[in-house]
């Protein structure tokens, strides 16, 4: 979203371009970020930041589509005005990257020196949901703490709603256990090393490349000398920062939640009585269920059966959180499912 924002700001003023004549693609491995971009908070003066999300795997198969042979394609530089990329931009894809980059730069402001030796911060690296770590500079202790998968996240959510001092300095929260190399937009991982070789992947990266530090990229220094002043800045923090208020919707009954979790969760109903199991409710059921699964949203999301009286009307019997939705809108789970929880809540 923040280089949606950017784009539409200042490439489109630099570039001498209204910015309601541009049009910004994320492709991204977060489905999530398809009803994100959509959020009138992205949305200034009734113009998106991003105007379409395509996930890796959408964008695998238009590939395919087009009998693109991969093996063709000649890799490229980034354009111009944002061509270079850091090591420790590389690294946010994967859990606790984001907190080994705010180290990297957390050392710095606090010696005044330039951290050139010690770069690696392997203690928040890794796929455990919970991992903890203290860096002492200066004769301070910084604690992070790096939660990887949102159900994780609950105990220290909870304990500071209740105004309880953590004691950590950064916490790092993704929802998908493991970060993006996982999001529910990429290939479901086939085999058991398969997050593990992801996250190489992006490792490897961080450390042949020519900036490792995000303070140290020429052209995010320059964004903020040309553009946004200096990080926090007014125009930074209108462009670049959000905040959400609780969305309270009207259930119609009270809020589902897993055992004793805070997360509320969602329910998908398909009726299996003769007329439905006729026509397809129980395949439909398991094509459903392996949808969810697919997409890792197995824990906020069920699928159950229900055997109605065989005198209901219409075609396969289906509801979300009780409210009920025609068989054509859970064909597509990858597109559809956070419009449809969305308008359950409404």
């Amino acid at each position: 979203m923040m280089m949606g924002a950017t784009v539409k700001n200042h490439f489109a003023q630099l570039a001498g371009i209204d910015k309601k004549d541009l049009y910004v693609v994320s492709i991204v491995p977060c489905i999530a970020k398809k009803y994100e971009a959509s959020r009138p908070e992205f949305a200034p003066d009734g113009v998106r930041d991003v105007d379409a999300v395509l996930t890796t795997m959408e964008m695998l198969e238009m590939v395919d589509l087009k009998l693109i042979d991969p093996s063709t394609i000649e890799p490229q530089d980034f354009c111009e005005p944002y061509k270079q990329v850091s090591g420790a931009g590389i690294l946010f894809g994967a859990s606790g990257g984001v907190a080994e980059a705010a180290l990297r730069m957390a050392v710095e402001k606090l010696t005044g020196k330039v951290l050139a030796d010690q770069l690696d911060f392997k203690e928040v690296r890794g796929f455990a949901g919970l991992k903890e770590s203290t860096v002492e500079v200066n004769g301070k202790e910084l604690h992070v703490a790096v939660v990887s998968g949102l159900h994780n996240a609950e105990l220290i959510v909870e304990k500071i709603i209740a105004g309880e001092d953590v004691g950590y300095d950064l916490i790092e929260v993704m929802a998908c256990p493991g970060g993006c190399i996982a999001g529910a937009g990429h290939a479901v991982p086939e085999k058991i090393d398969t997050l593990q070789k992801r996250q190489q992947v992006l490792i490897n990266i961080d450390k042949t490349s020519k900036y490792r530090k995000s303070q140290e990229d020429p052209d995010i220094l320059r964004l903020y000398r040309d553009f946004y002043g200096e990080p926090n800045s007014e125009l930074a923090r209108k462009l670049l920062h959000t905040h959400y208020s609780p969305f309270h919707g009207d259930y119609g009954q009270s809020a589902r939640r897993m055992g004793d979790s805070a997360y509320v969760t969602h329910e998908f109903t398909i009726c299996t009585c003769d007329k439905c199991t006729s026509r397809g409710s129980k395949e439909l059921f398991g094509n459903i269920y392996t949808q969810i699964k697919e997409m890792k949203m197995d824990a906020f999301v069920t699928v159950k059966t229900i055997r109605l009286k065989e005198n209901h009307p219409g075609s396969i019997y289906i509801t979300l959180d009780g409210k009920q939705i025609e068989e054509s809108a859970v064909q597509n789970l990858n597109q559809n499912l956070p419009k449809l929880i969305l308008t359950s809540v409404q």
